[in-house]
């Protein structure tokens, strides 16, 4: 699931939600609702910024989906 890899990702860089809230530009409130499974289907935008807030590139975060 999206979440589980985005909240894995992030405690792997030792940050809270609050501090990933802060570096994609996005509310604790939409990470927390992506992570739990709340929304299943974030927009394009609210992905990128992720990526780049968790230091990921989309091909890494592709592949991680591909291999399951």
């Amino acid at each position: 699931m999206f979440g589980d890899y985005i909240r894995e990702k992030r405690t792997e860089r030792g940050l809270s939600l609050a501090e990933l809230a802060r570096s994609s530009g996005h509310s604790a409130s939409t990470l927390h609702g992506i992570e739990n499974g709340d929304n299943q289907n974030p927009r394009f935008r609210i992905i990128i910024n992720l990526c780049k807030a968790l230091d990921i590139s989309l091909d890494e975060m592709r592949n991680a989906f591909d291999n399951k």
